[in-house]
């Protein structure tokens, strides 16, 4: 499939969600990039094993449950320290799989947290179960990782009372 933009695809679900963080960039890039602690963390991921890719910072073989959906599949890694992490997938279920993590520095100790998704799949019964769930879902994500950074980092020093 030629290289096209994920985003202008009407075929494709598309996904966004962002969010102000009270934390540096580099630790928070640090704890996504971290997919093998995911199921601790993580709503849907079941299970998670990295391992060395040579086109790729790393490939991860893992699980994840929606619902009644449980899909296995590999995906690479590719990491833009400590600005974005792009998660593409080939496998079987999907057309189109690409998933990322940006972080943005407000100032020294405050990130916006912003989290994509596009996703094609080979079959319309997929993608009517994921779609009606995915939108919530990547807001659980991103919830659970505020949850994560607060767990391993302590509660931020900001007022976050305008969120």
């Amino acid at each position: 499939m030629a290289d096209q933009d994920p985003t202008r695809n009407p075929d494709f679900l598309h996904y966004t969600v962002e969010r102000d963080l009270a934390y540096p960039c580099e630790p928070l890039f640090a704890i996504a990039e971290d997919v093998e602690r995911y199921p601790e963390f993580l709503p849907g991921w079941k299970a998670v094993r990295t391992k060395p890719d040579p086109e790729a910072d790393y490939a991860t073989d893992q699980m994840l449950a929606f619902g009644p959906v449980r899909e296995r599949f590999t995906s690479k890694t590719y990491l833009d320290r400590p600005h974005r992490i792009r998660v593409v997938s080939q496998s079987r279920t999907f057309r189109h799989f690409e998933v990322n993590w940006r972080f943005g520095a407000l100032d020294d100790a405050k990130c916006r947290v912003h989290l994509d998704a596009h996703l094609g799949f080979k079959s319309r019964y997929m993608k009517g179960i994921v779609g009606k769930m995915l939108g919530k879902r990547l807001d659980e994500i991103l919830s659970a990782f505020e949850g994560r950074a607060v767990a391993l980092l302590g509660r931020p020093g900001v007022d976050r009372g305008d969120e």
